[in-house]
């Protein structure tokens, strides 16, 4: 229930919040694949340096002392770095601090390297963009109706998650991952349209490896870390020790708990490599240069830029690149709240020469409310014309599935994973009839469908 529920959070609530964009539209760029995107062209920067820094570190003070920033920010100019900041822990058990030199998960900035990839076999002719799936794994339900470029542009109809939450915290190769897919009924018919598949690119790297004559981790290694000096990035095994890794957190009222296990191989391809932020500079300024090739520079634009995203168990990632600037502002995080897109925001304001809307510490103590008030609320929700949102009472508010609802009143909550507002409407009979939850300007209404199941109702 948690791998379905977090799908439909990412595709129907998170629609709207940069934090969690999980379904890009449709677009003839093949790199610009990891989560969300933005196509607005930038002012070329004016501020930099040391006014850049006081002007950001005076913005970011009330999130960084309300604990809600864990991660490391690099803003950089062409190839060189003008700005680094370290806030949060890489461990809160320990008390261990992140530092420049912390690697974290960057999750579906994972999906661009994979394309990457791909495209030096293809113009390497070891691959062909309109192979069929079945060249490559004859045995593939559909093989023969899906192809390399379906797989590219989330076309495949693979879902997006081919595991259960069970599968999901245990080790697995690509090879294993193709397995998974095989088991599991496509959504729609190759080519019809796209969804977003992370199962696709597990899929993809597969192919890759048989393609290339190497595991995923080895492609990465010669044909991306290696050439571009990124010391500090891999696609770590599982139980293999990776020196200055951060651990993952989930916000909750007061501080932070840790979030459902996982291990990240099954991403492979599509969301598990782990770097810094100074390494995922060398990635985004060798693509947006052309060091890489032009070809590969016009595969990851998108407008004016490169923006990338990534987000998974409490890890949180962008990367943004503007042409006209060339300026980049790199995010890594173990801490996924909504003021990571509020940071991302105030900084190319400030590069711009702007002055960003003032950041505020936000709610994270509950107003006190009646349990029996807070149950009225449990159920599940339509999300997205799908019923599997579960809702829970807590003695804070309301649990969705591991995003903490901080109760501001009996029947309107703060979400602390995208701050997002959010208000239960209810029925004549007193009964949570939908749930409304605002980002910015846009609504997305959540119909309580039904009951929880009987062994979660309390």
């Amino acid at each position: 229930m948690r791998r379905a529920v977090r799908s439909l959070l990412c595709r129907a609530i998170v629609a709207a919040s940069l934090a969690s964009l999980l379904a890009p539209n449709s677009r003839s760029s093949l790199a610009a694949t990891g989560e969300g995107a933005s196509e607005t062209p930038r002012k070329p920067a004016v501020v930099a340096g040391a006014r850049l820094g006081r002007e950001l570190d005076a913005w970011a003070r009330p999130l960084v002392a309300a604990g809600q920033l864990s991660g490391n920010l690099l803003i950089a100019h062409r190839d060189r770095i003008v700005l680094e900041r370290s806030w949060g822990m890489a461990n809160y058990e320990l008390q261990v601090p992140n530092t420049p030199e912390t690697r974290f998960c960057v999750a579906s900035i994972t999906k661009p390297m994979t394309v990457i990839v791909a495209l030096q076999l293809i113009m390497e002719r070891k691959l062909g963009y309109r192979d069929s799936l079945a060249r490559w794994i004859p045995d593939f339900p559909h093989g023969d109706s899906i192809t390399i470029e379906h797989l590219l542009r989330h076309r495949s109809g693979i879902p997006h998650r081919v595991t259960t939450d069970e599968q999901e915290s245990q080790p697995h190769t690509a090879a294993d991952m193709v397995e998974f897919a095989k088991r599991t009924k496509l959504e729609f018919v190759p080519g019809e349209r796209n969804s977003y598949s992370s199962g696709g690119f597990a899929v993809l790297a597969r192919v890759l490896e048989l393609a290339g004559g190497a595991s995923y981790p080895q492609l990465l290694q010669s044909r991306i870390f290696g050439p571009l000096g990124m010391k500090h990035s891999s696609h770590p095994l599982s139980g293999e020790i990776v020196p200055m890794r951060a651990s993952n957190y989930a916000p909750e009222p007061g501080g932070v708990s840790n979030p459902p296990l996982e291990d990240l191989s099954f991403l492979v391809g599509a969301g598990s490599v782990v770097m810094t932020a100074r390494d995922l500079h060398l990635l985004l300024w060798a693509d947006g240069s052309g060091k890489l090739g032009e070809s590969f520079r016009q595969s990851a634009l998108r407008g004016k830029g490169i923006y990338w995203n990534g987000s998974t168990n409490g890890f949180r990632a962008f990367a943004d690149f503007d042409t006209l600037s060339e300026y980049s502002v790199i995010w890594t995080g173990n801490l996924h709240t909504g003021a990571v897109d509020l940071l991302k925001q105030a900084v190319w304001a400030l590069l711009e020469g702007k002055s960003p809307a003032p950041a505020t510490a936000p709610i994270t103590t509950p107003v006190p409310v009646a349990p029996e008030a807070l149950r009225r609320h449990e159920g599940l929700y339509d999300v997205a014309g799908n019923p599997r949102l579960p809702v829970r009472s807590r003695p804070y508010g309301l649990d969705v599935n591991g995003w903490a609802l901080v109760a501001t009143s009996d029947t309107t909550f703060f979400s602390l994973r995208d701050y997002a507002a959010v208000t239960a409407v209810r029925a004549a009979d007193g009964v949570t009839s939908r749930l409304d939850w605002k980002l910015g300007a846009e609504s997305f209404p959540c119909p309580r469908v039904a009951d929880l199941p009987r062994s979660d109702a309390r």
